[in-house]
This record gives structure tokens, sequence and C-alpha cells, in this order.
């Protein structure tokens, strides 16, 4: 069993809080009945929104109808002992009535300028539909009323989903007592809310407030946290085999800085940092298991390490004989060409599936396909000839036409598809795959009598994914294929393999970069793969994903192909008579020049630059740039966010120019810190910057 751990996300953290300001919570008590209400809630949400007037305000309503708002009816309304809407309260002292825009600012004006009690601060990890929440508070000074509680609640902004508007609806509500009372005491409360799957995370905020539940009920501190709108992975699917599930998924379309991805089997997180690549293979399954796969985004965000939602669920049960590409229930329309679309009376269609797709799957060199089928859905046609056939392509996609000479060329006399279930076609010969080509396949069928909208199967989306042509009165069987859908079937194989041996992969990847003076080269360096039944004859290196050479036969490897102030990113596959090994750990270098080092002008803009080098071991030199004289901070944070090394902190002596900090690879009291990725960054004026490096011992 692989050695499992669960990051933890170390979050953003809310506005300093100041000793002598105090956050202000406003709270409306309102219903679809009350007449008075929608006013009370736009006077409440316009203040709201002016942070640059308000920046202390967070607006709570409390809905008390058929959506009542958690804990509304049992603990806030007992709490105030409201008869009547709306019920207006801010800071949990004053209550308001009437109201208006004055009104409502006046009492802001005066609760806020009140010395606070407390620092709040909010931590919050979102795991699936689990959202974790700490509030960490400190006491500034002593609080008489011992009846104290924490409050902490979600809010969600319905916008036009939900009318009136409830913008700012408690939707989630949870309070603990805490008997601390003393200056100087600090502690944690922790909670756990359960997400609604059809919420927008973006809408969802984490409030936290502690107030006496007892006396005038005053609140002494809050905090409020927005939830940013950090992108998920998308279209995660697999590709499985007796023995190993790959999970492939495309990468989200963010602005933010992505550190790489999260995944998780059955709930549980399988990478110790944050996965680089854009798949992820899983040997560690039984077949005629059921597993569920998830990926999350995880990204640098305000300073701090945090994850977006989950992809969709990626759920597969391997088959002991099969690889199946492809999970998950989506369909072609019934009128979208499929292989057995009969919407028009012939059709003819080709797809793809790659050689690195098929090597993920578990499909080996020379292993021998015996049988394919589409999982069909539906369909209402016995097909009098039925064409298959197969060949090697080194097309990776289906944007032209391809008219053989196909290796398999197969004809089924009569066929009927079976129904909600995979539809295995026997080949008359087993096609036998090179490994290193990708691989074709080419259906058709004659004139149907009786066209119709029907023939669906499950689908995987991939751009220019399937080639088709169709027509309603002109057999399709040897026309050329002219139209693209940007999606391709799902497909399962059935093969037979002649010798079940483990096929592991190389080991331990490190790189080492050439930097100053040309010429420039990487030197790749790894262990050999642990015995598993079968030998090594080489391997194959592979630079940004394409092959860069095959059929090495030591542990270390030289290209001179670079360039400087480039990122590569390289690994490598073991090569067996029976097939290839999966990718070994995937590292990435950039070379830096002479001239990056030696520059004198000064800059431009004040920027961070590359560390050099990276990977490193013992040390790294940090290289910035600043505009002008004056405060400069770096510092170095672990992969959970916590500060590791502050290396600078104050004025540059030389002023603007080009600078750099080396870090030895210790903290701050000195003590060597263990291999792992590290994030630096840089802090001037109202520049912020965050890198990555990685140290390698």
């Amino acid at each position: 069993m692989k050695k499992l751990f669960i990051l933890l996300c170390v979050l953003i953290l809310v506005l300093p809080l100041v000793a002598a300001q105090r956050y202000v919570v406003g709270e409306v008590f309102t219903a679809i009945w009350c007449s008075g209400c929608p006013a009370a809630r736009s006077a409440l949400l316009k203040m709201a929104d002016n942070e640059e007037s308000f920046p202390f305000f967070i607006p709570l309503i409390w809905q008390d109808d058929t959506n009542t708002s958690p804990g509304a009816s049992t603990r806030r309304n007992s709490l105030y002992g409201s008869t009547f809407l709306p019920w207006i309260v801010f800071g949990g002292s004053s209550h308001i009535w009437p109201y208006s825009d004055e009104i409502f600012a006046n009492h802001y004006n005066t609760i806020s300028n009140l010395p606070s009690r407390m620092e709040l601060d909010i931590d919050y990890q979102i795991t699936g539909l689990q959202l974790s929440v700490s509030v960490n508070y400190r006491f500034i000074e002593g609080i008489t009323n011992e009846n104290t509680r924490m409050v902490i609640l979600l809010t969600y902004d319905w916008g036009s989903k939900q009318q009136p508007s409830y913008d700012a609806s408690v939707v989630g509500y949870n309070d603990r007592q805490f008997m601390l009372t003393t200056a100087g005491h600090s502690g944690t409360f922790d909670h756990t809310f359960t997400l609604n799957p059809t919420w927008i995370i973006e809408n969802i905020s984490i409030v936290a407030f502690a107030q006496s539940f007892g006396g005038n009920r005053e609140i002494h501190q809050a905090a409020r946290e927005r939830i940013p709108n950090l992108p998920e992975p998308v279209n995660a699917r697999s590709f499985s085999s007796p023995k190993q599930i790959s999970i492939v998924w495309d990468a989200p379309d963010t602005a933010f800085e992505l550190l790489g991805y999260n995944i998780r089997r059955n709930g549980q997180l399988l990478n110790t940092e944050p996965h680089k690549d854009t798949f992820y293979t899983d040997t560690d399954i039984q077949a005629g298991t059921t597993y569920v796969y998830t990926v999350n985004s995880v990204y640098m965000h305000e300073g701090q390490i945090a994850e977006s939602p989950r992809s969709s669920d990626v759920t597969i049960a391997p088959v002991a004989g099969f690889i199946q590409l492809g999970s998950g229930g989506l369909l072609n329309e019934a009128n979208s060409p499929s292989p057995v679309n009969t919407t028009n009376a012939s059709l003819r269609g080709q797809f793809i599936y790659t050689a690195e797709e098929l090597r993920f799957a578990g499909l080996k060199e020379n292993d021998e396909i015996t049988q394919f089928g589409f999982f069909v859905h539906d369909t209402f046609h016995s097909f009098p000839e039925f064409h298959v056939r197969i060949k090697h392509t080194a097309a990776s996609e289906s944007t032209e036409h391809d008219d053989g000479p196909f290796v398999i060329t197969h004809v089924l006399e009569s066929y009927r598809t079976a129904r909600n279930d995979w539809d295995m076609i026997e080949l008359p010969e087993a096609f036998i795959w090179n490994g290193t080509d990708n691989i074709l396949f080419d259906t058709a069928f004659t004139r149907v009598s009786f066209p119709m909208e029907s023939g669906q199967v499950r689908i995987i989306n991939t751009q220019n994914g399937y080639r088709f042509g169709r027509h309603n009165t002109q057999s399709q069987v040897n026309a050329e294929t002219t139209g693209i859908r940007h999606y391709r079937p799902q497909i399962r194989i059935n093969f037979d393999m002649d010798i079940e041996v483990e096929l592991n992969p190389p080991r331990n990847l490190t790189l080492t970069g050439s930097d100053g003076e040309p010429p420039h080269f990487v030197r790749l360096e790894w262990e050999a793969p642990i015995a598993g039944g079968s030998t090594v004859q080489g391997y194959r290196i592979y630079k940004n994903g394409e092959y860069l050479e095959e059929k090495i036969e030591s542990l270390y490897f030289v290209d001179n192909e670079v360039e400087p102030d480039i990122l590569y990113t390289y690994h490598v596959i073991a090569i067996y008579d029976e097939g290839v090994s999966i990718p070994s750990n995937i590292e990435s270098i950039t070379i830096i020049p002479t001239s990056d080092f030696d520059e004198v002008n000064i800059p431009i803009v004040t920027s961070l630059g590359s560390n050099f080098p990276n990977p490193f071991n013992p040390e790294t030199t940090i290289r910035f740039e600043v505009q002008g004289s004056g405060f400069v901070k770096i510092e170095v944070f672990n992969i959970r966010g916590q500060i590791v090394r502050t290396l600078l902190d104050g004025s540059l002596e030389f002023g603007a120019g080009r600078h750099s900090v080396v870090w030895d690879g210790t903290d701050d009291q000195s003590r060597s810190v263990s291999s792992g990725i590290y994030l630096y960054r840089m802090t001037a004026g109202e520049y912020s910057a965050t890198k990555r490096m990685i140290l390698m011992k």
C-alpha cells in the first residue's frame, strides 16, 4: 500500500485586525411574507456593498420562512427574543427600529470605533463537499461575562436564483461555548460543514464572531472569509487495465498561480506534493474493485496555498483481461453521429486512441487485441453489414480522413448491438500493437431500411475526436469522412498477454543544469526499477512530453539541446521485452545564463527571478530586481504555507539594481529542513510574487 498523506492547505487570513477596531455584524431577520423586510435587506446590503465607507461591516440575513436559516429559530431568535419581522440588530447589542441608511451608518460608526476585546482569524479547507473551518482567537483584554459563545456560520449569495434577494443568507450554523476570559488567552474552534453540491463556491462566505449570550449580548469581535473561485480541473476521465488505472484531466483555464494537483482515491490523497502533470497512474488496485477518483487544483493564492473544488467523479472498476478508455455516463445526442447512430441510413466513423493513452491504460507492446466494443445506450436496428477496420497511425487527432491500408478489415454480415452494456466485437485475427504508434478504429454500416434518431454510446469529450460521413441514400462504407465532432466513443479492449510480469518504472530521477556560460546542457540521472520478474532492455527519455531518445542502456543521459531561460520537463520510462513501464517521477529545470548573474543595468521594474540551481542541494541563489531603494522582504515557506526562513527583511544597502540572496536549506533556527517543494515570496512596496523551488537531498 502506498504511503498516503493528507496535504493540509494553509489558507487565506482575513485582513489584519487592529486592537482598537471592531468588526460590525449587522443582522436582519426576514421572510418572504414580511412587507417591511425588503427595505431592511436593501439598506443592509447597500452598506455592505460600500466597503470604502464601511470596511469592517459583515451583513447577515436570517431567513424565517420555507428556507429557514439553520439556527434561526433555535438560537438567534431565542437569543434576541424577537417577536416581529424585520428584526434588525447591529453588533449584537443595538436593536434598530425604525431603520434607514443614515441610522444604519450611525450604529456602524459607533460600534466599529469601540475597542475590540479579541482578535479572530479564519482558516478553512475544502475536501470534496466537506468545508473544514478553524477559527483562531486571542483575547486582547478580559471579558467579565463568562457566557460567551463562538458562532461559526456560512452565508450564501443567491443572486438571481432566489427572489426576493437573500444575498447574505445564512445557510450553515454552529456555536460553541468557551470559558477563557483572560487577556492573552488564545485557542481554536473547529467545525465542518457539508456543502450543497449545487452551490457556487465563490458565493460562499465563512463568518465567525464571539458574542455574549447573556447581559447585553455584545459581539466582541467578528471575522469574515470569502472563498475564492479557484477553478477545478475539467474533463476528468480514466483508462484502466487489470493492473493499473490512469486518470487524465484537462488543466483549468485560470490566471491564478497553479502549483499542481491533488489526486484522491475514495477520498484519500494519493500524492505527497502537488502533482505537476495532468495524468496520474495508480497501480495499487485490484481487478473487480470499484474506485472513485477526484482531482483538485492546488494554487498559490494571496501568498497562501489553497485548493480548488474537486473535479467530477471518475468511477471505474477494472476488469481482468480488459483495458477501458473513458468513464462516466456522457452520451452523444440521439441525432449525433456514433458508430451505431442511424439518424441517417449509412454512416462511417473514424477515431484515434494515442499510444500514451493506451500505455496509461495498461496496454503493452506486442499485446494482442482480440475484441473491442462500445457501451451502447440504445439502438433499434440490426445492421446487415457492419465494417470494422483497424490500423496504426502517426496522427493523434481525427483531423483528416484516413483511407488505409488497414491491418484489420472485418465485416459482420449481421450485427445487432446489446443495449445498456459493453457490446464487444470479436476480431477474426488479433491486432498486435507495436507499442509506439497510435491506433485508428474505423467502423461503418451500409444503409438501414428505416433511418431514425437512434444509436447512443458513451463518449469522451475530446477535441477532433470523431470524424464521420453519413448519408440517407448512399452507402458510406467506403466514402470519405468529412464531418468532425469533439468527442470519441468510450472503448473497452480485450487483449491477450503472453507473460504476466511487473513492468516497474525507473526511480528517483534527478536533473543537473549547466548554469553560466554556454555550451548549456541538462544531465539526467536515475535508478534502475525495482525487480519485477522481467529484464530492462533500456530506457526512453521524454522532454516536455515528447520522445527524446530511446533504448538508453545507462542510468544517465545528457541533453545538449537546451536554451537558457526555458523551463524543461523530463521523465524516463523503462523498456522491457513485454512492453514499457509507467513514467518515472517527473522533474523540471531552467538553465540560468551568465548574463542573468552579471547584468548591472538598473532594471525597469521590480521583479522576483528564478532560483538557481533548481532542484538544489544544499543551497540555492534567489535573484531579484528592484527599481529603487526601499524595503524588501524575502521569505521561504514550506508546502503547508508555514514560514521556514526569512532571508531578507529591510532596506537594500545598494538600492536599485539586480540583487540575490542565498538559502542554505535551513530554517530560522539554523536546522536543516527536509527534501521537498518550498515556496519563496518577495514583497517590495506594493509588489508581491511567489515562486517554487525543490530541495533534493
